[in-house]
């Protein structure tokens, strides 16, 4: 016996509609992003990592940041490393750096960034790119924004994977430990080029790497947590990935400004919360006294993840709210 056309229909409406809830219910909703001059206590930038390269890709996604610049009026751009392709050189800035991002320069942005592992290939190179990030004599700098409302710490942690390199890297890290303790900004945010925490399959959780990840976070994640940082920033895994919140910090990794790495992520990691290796893509941040507001933007100008991030253990907040809360049970 047949089962009327009806029937077939209204049931195909059911599934259809149990797995909409189902996926809305796992992600979670966009929030708006920002338009027009920022508020007064409002700090607005931009990160991508791994973007030099030269080619096509790369500027199609440098013409999308200057699009949405134009419209949100971002202030800084801050680049995660592996800034020009494939060894640093000053020959290849032109093309690599200067050119795709020449209308943010001309709209006045300001440019922060750390070195890569692919620009510590060439001493010159490391300096030209200090001089053009304002971090002056030494590759790790900080500076402050919106009036002490935000302080970022830039670290070359391409000195911090080389366990050959024991002093240099002991030097930066009892420097970073310093600057945080001295911090009184509203909110610390760390940006560099190697991750602490990765599912990516490349130099993630469970790769040929892991070595070289797990002595980054060994020398900084004691810091960043007995100091409060808040937030981390890197690039290294050509996707973007944003973890669970791990011992009160959330992190991300934004390294698809210009190579990419499609299928990549492990999405079965413990700490692996939203991610996106189908298209290249950056990440738009608003810093506001009581909250940090996030939006992961692709190539095409579509938003893939966004959310909300505050301090504290509440549990009153949307879906789309993190709360950066050590030892709850949403924290790692």
């Amino acid at each position: 016996m047949k089962t009327p056309r009806s029937a077939l229909l209204i049931t195909a409406a059911t599934m259809l509609a149990f797995l909409s809830s189902t996926i809305c219910s796992q992600t979670p909703p966009e929030i708006p992003m920002p338009v027009g001059t920022p508020a007064e206590a409002e700090v607005r930038f931009a990160a991508l990592g791994d973007a030099g390269t030269g080619g096509g890709s790369q500027q199609r996604l440098a013409d999308r940041l200057a699009e949405v610049q134009r419209m949100s009026h971002f202030e800084i751009v801050i680049f995660l490393g592996d800034n020009v392709y494939p060894s640093g050189s000053p020959s290849g800035f032109e093309d690599k750096f200067l050119r795709p991002y020449a209308p943010l320069l001309l709209a006045g942005v300001e440019f922060r960034g750390a070195i890569g592992n692919h620009d510590a290939r060439d001493r010159y190179g490391v300096l030209l790119q200090q001089m053009v990030f304002g971090a002056g004599p030494l590759p790790y700098y900080s500076f402050t924004e919106g009036e002490g409302l935000v302080e970022f710490f830039g670290l070359d942690t391409t000195k911090l994977s080389d366990p050959e390199d024991d002093i240099a890297a002991r030097l930066q890290v009892a420097w970073l430990d310093k600057k945080l303790a001295a911090s009184d900004a509203e909110w610390q945010i760390a940006f560099m080029h190697h991750p602490l925490y990765s599912s990516s399959k490349k130099h993630g959780e469970g790769s040929g790497d892991m070595d070289e990840l797990l002595r980054v976070r060994n020398l900084l994640e004691p810091v960043f947590v007995r100091n409060g940082l808040e937030i981390s920033l890197s690039g290294h895994d050509h996707v973007y990935e944003r973890t669970k919140p791990i011992k009160g910090i959330q992190y991300f990794i934004s390294g698809a400004g210009g190579k990419l790495r499609e299928d990549n992520l492990q999405r079965d990691t413990p700490y692996f919360a939203a991610g996106y290796d189908t298209e290249r893509s950056f990440v738009l941040v608003s810093v506001m006294p009581d909250s940090v507001s996030f939006w992961s933007i692709n190539e095409a100008g579509t938003v893939v993840d966004s959310g909300t991030i505050r301090k504290g253990c509440g549990d009153d907040d949307a879906g789309s709210v993190i709360r950066l809360c050590a030892g709850s049970e949403r924290d790692l």
